[in-house]
């Protein structure tokens, strides 16, 4: 019985033995020669990003026989090793390049035996750099400049902590002297103006700020500030269509605006503007629009409220620069502020520069084709085979009155109509006329919102006679879309009108007022 005693007693030692060499980390390994006994090793290994270096941590274990920790940090291109004391926990590489390094930590004795590293306690860090893409990539504090005469115009970003200061240095005008403006200390406004800058000589943007995961302050690369033309996508496509500029000239002195953009900071470009007309080229083939309440959709600034305020700021400082500016607003004009009367004005009274009128454009004279002896097809892209216009569509279609409009069916399904108007012989055609439906019920949900015009001689050949295959309409009932062929005159048989269903209250559809074709 005593024995049995013994043997249970030697087996629970054994055991105890064992658990409190693992919870120091440290082991035997039996040979030939006797037990071998190893390093308790460094656990929880992390690798921190920092400007230029990686702090590296660690857990050590209790261990009389280490001597120092050593740290192996390594690359493809790149090897540093360092020795640190043995009760540290930390350390920093410093001076490191723009590399993904691998990280093993050890612990070391006197006789220069290292403890086991397993591949579960290696671990790999980047250090910020100035090629680290998050370094080339971090925030300039704003999202657009423009050069205005001796202004310097920033749209700044919303600031954040992470932007611990932003400075930009610029060369004063007045007098050749060296000025710095805190930017950092400025974005509260939206909008910002620095003045008396010699746009002549370099601006420079300073920054100063952190990155998500990083301890380090991190000095930035230097942004030198120029005016980067960058048009807004919607600003730019109209200008395509008015205009035909697949490049901007910026220093013409007059620009038309006609139909809904995001916002108006792209004047900003324009430093020679002397007249800005907003729907000007928007006609009506109502008596009196402005009688017809129900219709009424001024163009908008659809970036919204933000919007309508860098909208003023863009005009006060235009008007400031340029004092000869005149806007003219015809018809409801621009994103009416809430409440103005009458509902053509838009713009606060202290902008002396605009003029508003409730004075619509009239349709130039246009001598139009004989609509006798024309057909018109219709076919929707869901089906395969077009059909001609029975007498009744064909004359709603030519007879100029908006009210009595062309309108498919409206079911669930969203499609794209596509009518081709066959003149009956080649003639002599310069531009058409595309007329909105003027209804007041839910059909005026329907009217299209723009259309592609395409002209042929043969059927076959199809060939684009305007700026844009696809131009904007407008969104009023009994509006009139007036297209001329910039490039005068041509000789056709065939036009082709290709518009898209509008979805309206779970069912699609669309409606067109009069089409009409001139010489």
């Amino acid at each position: 019985m005593k024995h049995t005693n013994y043997l249970l007693g030697a087996i629970l030692a054994f055991f105890c033995f064992a658990a409190c060499e693992d919870m120091e980390e440290t082991y035997d390994e039996y040979a030939g020669d006797g037990p071998i006994r190893y390093l308790a090793k460094c656990t929880d290994v992390e690798a921190l990003s920092g400007w230029e270096r990686l702090t590296v941590k660690w857990k050590n274990h209790l261990d009389p026989n280490r001597n120092g920790i050593w740290i192996n940090c390594t690359s493809e291109l790149y090897q540093f090793d360092t020795l640190v004391g043995p009760s540290d926990t930390v350390c920093d590489i410093r001076g490191l390049k723009d590399a993904t390094y691998t990280v093993k930590v050890a612990a070391v004795s006197e006789q220069g035996d290292t403890s086991v590293v397993q591949d579960v306690d290696v671990v790999t860090g980047r250090p910020y750099t100035l090629e680290h893409e998050a370094v080339r990539g971090y925030t300039r504090g704003f999202s657009k400049s423009f050069f205005l005469k001796d202004n310097l115009v920033l749209f700044t970003s919303r600031k954040t902590a992470d932007m611990v200061k932003f400075t930009i240095n610029y060369t004063r005008k007045s007098d050749g002297m060296p000025e710095e403006y805190d930017l950092t200390a400025n974005m509260s406004k939206t909008n910002l103006r620095i003045e008396d800058i010699d746009l002549s000589k370099d601006i420079v943007l300073h920054r100063l700020g952190k990155l998500e995961g990083c301890a380090d302050t991190i000095p930035f690369p230097e942004y030198k500030i120029t005016e980067n033309r960058t048009p807004l996508a919607d600003f730019e496509t109209y200008l395509l269509e008015r205009y035909g500029w697949t490049s901007i000239d910026y220093n013409v002195t007059e620009l038309d605006l006609d139909y809904d953009l995001e916002s108006l900071e792209d004047l900003l470009y324009f430093p020679n503007l002397k007249t800005v007309n907003l729907d000007k080229n928007r006609y009506y083939s109502v008596a009196d629009p402005a009688q017809q309440v129900y219709s009424i959709r001024p163009s908008e600034l659809t970036g919204g409220y933000s919007m309508e305020t860098r909208r003023d700021f863009c005009i006060e400082l235009l008007q400031e620069v340029n004092p000869e500016l005149k806007i003219n607003a015809y018809g409801f004009g621009y994103n009416l502020p809430y409440g103005v009367e009458p509902y053509f004005a838009i713009f606060d009274e202290g902008l002396e520069s605009v003029t508003a009128t409730n004075t619509y454009p009239e349709l130039p004279t246009l001598t139009y084709l004989d609509t006798e002896g024309m057909t018109v097809t219709a076919r929707k892209y869901s089906e395969e085979i077009a059909t001609s216009l029975s007498e009744t569509d064909r004359v709603n279609l030519f007879d100029d009155d908006p009210e009595t409009m062309w309108s498919p069916v409206a079911d669930a399904n969203n499609d794209i109509t596509e009518l081709v108007i066959d003149l009956g012989e080649e003639k002599i055609v310069s531009g058409l006329t595309f007329i909105q439906a003027d209804v007041n019920n839910y059909i005026q949900n329907m009217i299209p919102v723009n259309v592609t015009v395409e002209v042929s001689s043969d059927n076959r050949t199809w060939t684009n006679p305007l700026y844009t295959s696809t131009v904007m309409l407008g969104n009023n009932a009994g509006e009139v879309k007036l297209m001329e062929f910039p490039d005068g005159a041509q000789k056709i048989r065939y036009v082709r009108l290709t518009v898209s269903d509008v979805y309206y209250d779970a069912s699609a559809g669309t409606a067109i007022g009069s089409i009409r074709v001139f010489e």
